[in-house]
Order: structure tokens, then C-alpha cells, then sequence
């Protein structure tokens, strides 16, 4: 072979070692921020599920009519209603699911221990909560409202 010939074909390595260099480090930065947008999308389901907690709060389906005296309350014959109605609960399931909501459990603490469920989906692997007060026409009891989320 001719000294030209060798020169073009260690060239042409060179060339092709520098095209897999830059190949490799182009895909282990592609990982990493693959990573930190996989971490952003987690905090911002997260962010989202805490201002879920109160936006369900607020909800005319659940919240407490203005009869009564407490201002941000939920009301304990609507929240049944939404225990007892399965259908109910599906109505709001595409809401529920397009929020990452698994899970939405009202839990009386005080004076008895009773659970509700607002929507039954798979368990999520995170909890947010709130208190607030439970009502109904008689009177007022302390309830935790629980959101679960996923966060996968």
C-alpha cells in the first residue's frame, strides 16, 4: 500500500473514533437530563397534589353550603354521597386521573373514627393531606382529607 492510502485510512479511524466519542457522551448527557426532567415532572406532580388537597376542599360537590357557620368545611352528607355512589365516584374519575389522583379518602378523627372514600383508584405511593372540619346541620367533627397520588 501506498503511503497515501495509510494516511487516508488512519483518517478515516480517526474520524469514526471521534464520531463514537462524541456519540458516547452525547448519551450519557441525554441520561442525565433524562433524569433531572423525570425529577422535575415527580416535584411538579407533587406541587400539584398539594394544591389538589385544597381545590377538592373547595369543591361545591363536597364543600360545605352556606348554611353553615364554617367557612372552609366539608360537608358529611355529601361526602357520604360520594362513599356510597360508585357512580359518582366515576364521573370524576377522568378528572381525577389526569391529576394523578389514586386515591381520595375523607377520614373522621374526632369524635369517631370513620372513613369515607371520595374516589377509589389503585393505592398511590404518596399521601398529601389537610384537616379540616367535617359538618353536618347538627354539628362539626375533625376530619383529615387525603389525597394519594402517583408519582411514577
Amino acid at each position: 500500500m501506498k503511503k497515501a492510502q495509510i494516511k487516508i485510512q488512519e483518517m478515516a479511524f480517526v474520524l469514526i473514533a471521534i464520531i463514537l466519542l462524541f456519540g458516547l457522551v452525547f448519551v450519557f448527557f441525554a441520561k442525565f437530563e433524562l433524569n433531572k426532567i423525570r425529577e422535575l415532572a415527580k416535584q411538579t406532580r407533587e406541587e400539584r397534589a398539594i394544591t389538589l388537597v385544597r381545590t377538592i376542599a373547595s369543591m361545591p360537590e363536597i364543600r360545605c353550603s352556606e348554611e353553615t357557620s364554617e367557612a372552609a368545611c366539608l360537608d358529611l352528607e355529601k361526602v357520604s354521597a360520594f362513599n356510597e355512589s360508585s357512580s359518582l365516584q366515576r364521573k370524576y374519575e377522568k378528572f381525577w386521573s389526569n391529576n394523578y389522583v389514586t386515591e381520595i379518602v375523607v377520614e373522621e378523627i374526632v369524635p369517631s373514627r370513620k372513613i369515607y372514600h371520595i374516589y377509589r383508584g389503585k393505592k398511590g405511593n404518596v399521601s398529601y393531606f389537610s384537616f379540616f372540619p367535617l359538618c353536618s346541620r347538627r354539628e362539626c367533627s375533625l376530619a383529615k382529607l387525603s389525597v394519594w397520588i402517583r408519582t411514577d
